[in-house]
């Protein structure tokens, strides 16, 4: 069997593809740009050979080849392939050592190895391969030898602050020591053929003949046209900045004195702005108008009214006489440049009469009437309820109203037409707000005695905001989440609880430190259990005040007589513990209570886009959240609230106007 002439990456994909469960052999073809009998053949090969895939991978073509086609004969080599062989390492030699290129070598040998370019360097790049000496470098350098009197030269011509001495000792310095041209091109920024023409005159004609590169040019005397143009430059700028012309009104008027052309009067105008410090030439349009002080007086009246037509027509002329650009002016007030100048020429033209300021939409008095019934009918509508006029609906909505206009009546009202007749009349749609109130009759006191006992509040007494979170469900929770756009987050709508929570913790306000632990239920002995960690937690304080809401559990006679054994001199005498003293909050206020907007925040980032498997799970990550809070603010106390914690609903401090509880998590 002759040697099929595949490459041998080809035939290791070809071979690793074929082991593959889903694999088809005439796509595989196709991708691989091989015939399917090909393909076949070589498959057929494998199968019966004892190879394996990793062997395919580490051996070589000739190998490979025995052992896929074991009877298989190799074609020997033509003359012409063994003479080129013979003489390769000579090519490479002149290659690597002298600096030649892959093409001049090959002009060289063309006589002898009898191969096109593009064959001759695919047999040199295989035999370079086979020989471990890796690809050819396309870098081109161009070896030259510096004597070391030059070379001092050209050390001290890269310490010169003139620039084309600079580049010309760089880049013969390095092509001395072996560097690329590129890398030499790109580090001076010269084109290659302006490196190659400094390396040929340094060559034939040593350093004399690069003199000429650093001669300064010698620019000519100007012409007679130039000195008359020069001479009445100053004249020309007066007129444009002056008098207003642009600058092709002032060529058309010198035109015939300077004998240049548009492109080459602005180019010497512009050069002089430079040279005298003027700056650049200003592109933009200016129409300069004078304007009274009497028209100025209502202009300005026309500035602070709230008709859109005077407002713009006041700041336009006003502009326009301020020297402003029409280009800015258009922009300020939303209008084209034709506008603009129409109304300036009519201003000029006319006065403050011929401007288009007071048009009013004259309606007839047939129309005033019908408009008036209108409005008078809808009013009459929107006293009734929309049940009235058979529309499924609590409130009034514009479609609404303008369906049972045209039941009603007979003929039809846009919805926009509605809208504008009740805004005329005074009408609003406004919604209803939940408005946050305590119906306690002590409120005030109650506020004012936790508010004072705040503002007193010394280093030997604590203040504690108490309150429960729960009962919560264990479960796949929603929320917003960022995901591919092609992506739908979705949760089941009915789920089995994983079990349920309930957190009681205490917010300590001075230090913004929170004590917490997990209760079964909401009770009495659950508070007592909170207030024994808080006494013996705080022992070493004078005294502690203690405020939550109005529950049930909260007030019980079980609590204030355990509250009283505390107190008792005694009790606190042989266990050395603090005061406790009870605030409750007024009844129906909790939104003052602090420790619900801690609740909120880690409602937000520990329940929010959950999916604990268990009520283990869930509480690790709200000790965690505690835990981390409560080492923020005692490393950056003052910057507690805002700026650590900002999923709080709002900052952890006792305020008056605060909405502490979150409902989308209560």
């Amino acid at each position: 069997m002759p040697q099929p002439q595949l490459s041998t990456s080809t035939i290791r994909k070809l071979l690793n593809r074929c082991d593959a469960d889903d694999f088809n052999k005439a796509q595989t073809a196709k991708q691989l740009r091989i015939s399917r009998s090909s393909a076949k053949k070589y498959i057929t090969a494998f199968k019966q050979s004892s190879l394996t895939l990793s062997q395919i991978d580490s051996l070589p073509r000739a190998r490979l080849i025995d052992r896929l086609f074991p009877g298989s004969k190799h074609q020997a080599p033509s003359p012409r392939k063994l003479r080129l062989l013979a003489c390769l390492p000579s090519i490479h030699s002149r290659i690597e050592i002298d600096g030649l290129s892959i093409l001049d070598v090959w002009r060289e040998v063309a006589n002898q190895c009898d191969y096109k370019y593009t064959q001759f360097a695919s047999l040199y790049a295989t035999w370079r391969s086979e020989h471990g000496l890796g690809r050819i470098s396309r870098a081109k350098r161009q070896l030259i030898t510096v004597s070391p009197t030059d070379r001092a030269v050209f050390k001290r011509w890269q310490r010169s602050h003139n620039r084309r001495q600079w580049e010309a000792g760089v880049a013969l310095l390095d092509l001395s020591s072996g560097h690329k041209v590129p890398a030499i091109c790109q580090k001076i920024g010269r084109a290659r053929q302006t490196v190659g023409r400094w390396r040929t005159i340094y060559e034939h004609k040593g350093i004399n003949g690069l003199d000429p590169l650093f001669r300064r040019t010698k620019y000519p005397s100007p012409s007679f046209r130039k000195l008359r143009l020069l001479a009445c430059l100053s004249s020309v700028h007066s007129r444009i900045e002056i008098d207003g012309l642009s600058i092709l009104d002032v060529w058309r008027e010198v035109a015939n004195q300077c004998d240049y052309k548009y492109t080459q009067f602005a180019s010497l105008y512009a050069a002089w702005r430079l040279e005298h410090g003027l700056g650049r030439i200003s592109r933009a349009k200016r129409l300069l108008i004078t304007v009274s002080p009497t028209d100025c007086a209502v202009f300005k009246r026309w500035q602070r009214s709230h008709n859109r037509r005077k407002w713009e027509v006041s700041v336009a002329l006003l502009g326009l006489s301020s020297c402003h650009t029409v280009s800015e002016i258009c922009q300020k007030i939303g209008r084209a440049r034709r506008t603009v100048e129409k109304w300036c020429a009519t201003y000029q033209r006319v006065g403050l009469d011929g401007l288009p300021v007071n048009r009013i939409r004259k309606l007839s008095e047939k129309t005033q009437i019908l408009i008036m019934e209108k409005k008078e009918r809808l009013i009459k509508i929107i006293h009734e309820t929309p049940n009235a006029y058979d529309i499924n609906r609590a409130s009034w909505s514009l479609q609404a109203l303008s369906e049972a206009y045209e039941k009603t009546y007979g003929e039809r009202v846009s919805r926009s037409s509605t809208s504008e007749y009740f805004i005329a009349a005074g009408y609003k749609f406004k919604k209803a707000k939940k408005s946050l109130t305590s119906s306690d009759p002590t409120y005030r006191e109650k506020l004012s005695k936790i508010t004072s006992t705040l503002s007193c509040l010394s280093s030997d007494e604590k203040f504690f905001s108490i309150d429960e979170f729960g009962p919560f469900s264990v479960r796949i929770r929603g929320g917003t989440a960022l995901v591919p756009g092609d992506q739908i987050r979705t949760i089941p709508q009915r789920q089995r609880s994983r079990g349920s929570l309930i957190c009681t913790a205490a917010l300590e306000l001075s230090s913004n430190q929170i004590l917490h632990f997990y209760s079964k239920k909401k009770n009495s002995k659950e508070m007592i259990k909170l207030l024994r960690r808080l006494i013996t937690r705080y022992r070493d304080q004078k005294r502690i005040f203690v405020s939550w809401d109005s529950a049930s559990w909260h007030a019980s006679k079980l609590l204030y007589k355990i509250v009283d054994e505390m107190n008792c001199d005694e009790f606190r005498s042989r266990h050395k513990t603090p005061l406790v003293e009870l605030i409750p909050l007024p009844s129906g206020a909790q939104f003052l209570n602090v420790i619900e907007s801690v609740f909120s925040g880690m409602a937000r980032a520990i329940l929010h886009n959950s999916d604990y498997r268990n009520v283990d799970a869930c509480k690790a990550a709200i000790n965690m959240y505690f835990a981390d809070r409560n080492r923020a603010f005692l490393e950056r106390p003052r910057r507690a609230g805002n700026k650590i914690w900002g999923k709080e609903r709002v900052e952890a401090v006792f305020k008056e106007e605060n909405n502490c509880k979150d409902p989308r998590w209560r």
